[in-house]
């Protein structure tokens, strides 16, 4: 009653002056906040932008270094799997013609091995009686060995007597003999072999690579009574040693 009208005015006036004052206070302390919390975020993002970095860096660093070791390691291991096989090749090679020398050597052994020569000049003059000749070179015959184990061993064959002599051993008649302890190839015939191997003029070599058989090195053989070559010498390598 004491305002009046005009003082209830005023106040109410200033009420919403104090509330408008109230509001727009509240309105700048949410900006602020919102602005503050913009700001943590964008600090946030920035840590864990520089922390993922940091993380994709190491796995880039890590995995060029095991890519690296691994090239590495893949060289080393050809470059001494390479210097390995080339020793390996080296001492087959000298073992091969260590080999070859002792067939050279030995066959320069029968030339005078007596008791052969004699049967070998008999077959090529006349037939005669030929067992007490074979019974005494077969005794007579050395045994033959080299350091690498390639040769197996070796025969003679006399084509006057169409004779087989090794080592305390002898055959005559040699083709009912010949799948047992001569083939090379169960499907190769008699006379193919017998071609190929004991009737040839030159040294040679002969081989079955599938079945995995032998190795026959064949080369002639002379008699000193005639000088002329009238047999063979046959040396059994073995495929499994070359």
């Amino acid at each position: 009653h004491i305002l009046g009208k005009t003082g209830k005015r005023g106040l109410r006036n200033l009420f919403c002056f104090a509330e408008n004052d109230i509001i727009e206070r509240d309105s700048e302390c949410m900006g602020e906040f919102a602005v503050k919390l913009s700001v943590r975020r964008m600090a946030a993002s920035r840590v864990f932008s520089r922390v993922l970095l940091f993380y994709l860096v190491l796995v880039l660093f890590f995995g060029g270094v095991c890519c690296a070791a691994y090239f590495w390691a893949t060289e080393t291991n050809v470059e001494r799997l390479v210097e390995r096989n080339r020793l390996v090749f080296e001492n087959s090679a000298i073992g091969l013609s260590n080999t070859f020398s002792t067939i050279e050597s030995f066959t320069e052994t029968l030339y005078d091995q007596k008791e052969l020569q004699t049967l070998m000049g008999n077959t090529a003059r006349e037939r005669g009686n030929l067992t007490i000749g074979i019974y005494k070179t077969i005794e007579e015959l050395p045994l033959l060995s080299d350091s690498s184990g390639i040769i197996g061993g070796y025969f003679v064959y006399l084509p006057a007597a169409d004779v087989i002599i090794a080592p305390k051993q002898g055959y005559v008649g040699i083709e009912k003999y010949y799948d047992a302890h001569f083939a090379l190839d169960p499907a190769q015939p008699f006379a193919d072999w017998k071609r190929e191997v004991l009737e040839g003029s030159a040294n040679s070599i002969h081989a079955s690579w599938s079945h995995h058989s032998e190795i026959q090195y064949s080369l002639p053989l002379a008699s000193r009574l005639i000088g002329v070559p009238n047999a063979r010498a046959v040396f059994r390598l073995k495929p499994d040693r070359l």
